[in-house]
């Protein structure tokens, strides 16, 4: 069996050839395209290289100001510990005077027969000899503005080219550690 379509009489028209000239104008568009999107991938790698640089940079930095931070802390500690020894040997004067006079008491029978001054200096040189054993090393490129601190037994004070100007190294037994001046200082001097 054969269908017959009608159609509405109409013919269908022939697919018209396209020109050279829209031929050519979309080629153009289609390297404009292709040239926008290299450009803009370019654009891309370039930004994020950019922004890799500046959070290796940025992460460099919070690594240094957490070291310097770190290290102020340490150093803050070292002069607090020197301090409170510091304070503790100074309140031992009168325990220590006492402890001297039961010991000649047991030892010579008798009250020692030194007078309070002399054994007041006694003491004080058995303190100093306590805080002489062990000493806080602070040195910095200028050392005359910490120069009330050389008055103390537990501090050695010195000039040390190699220390950064604007900074005080704090050295232990254990280490040393980098100070900021600015902030060292005000607290090596309270």
């Amino acid at each position: 069996m054969v269908k017959i379509i009608k159609g509405s009489g109409e013919k269908p028209e022939a697919p018209k050839k396209s020109s050279v000239i829209l031929k050519g104008s979309v080629y153009e568009e289609q390297q404009q395209i292709k040239a926008l999107e290299a450009e803009t991938e370019a654009q891309r790698r370039q930004i994020i290289s950019d922004a890799k640089v500046q959070a290796s940079h940025a992460q460099e930095e919070a690594l240094v100001q957490g070291a310097n931070q770190a290290f102020a802390e340490a150093s803050e500690q070292a002069v607090q510990i020197f301090q409170d020894r510091a304070q503790y040997c100074s309140e031992l004067k009168e325990p220590m005077k006492r402890l001297a006079q039961e010991i000649a008491k047991k030892i010579l029978g008798a009250s020692s027969a030194l007078p309070d001054q002399q054994q007041d200096e006694l003491v004080n040189q058995g303190i100093q000899k306590m805080r002489i054993r062990r000493k806080l090393k602070i040195q910095l490129a200028d050392p005359s503005q910490l120069e009330a601190l050389t008055k103390l037994p537990d501090f050695e004070i010195e000039a040390d080219n190699e220390v950064t100007q604007g900074f005080v190294r704090i050295v232990t037994e254990v280490g040393s550690s980098l100070w900021d001046e600015n902030q060292a200082v005000p607290k090596l001097l309270a």
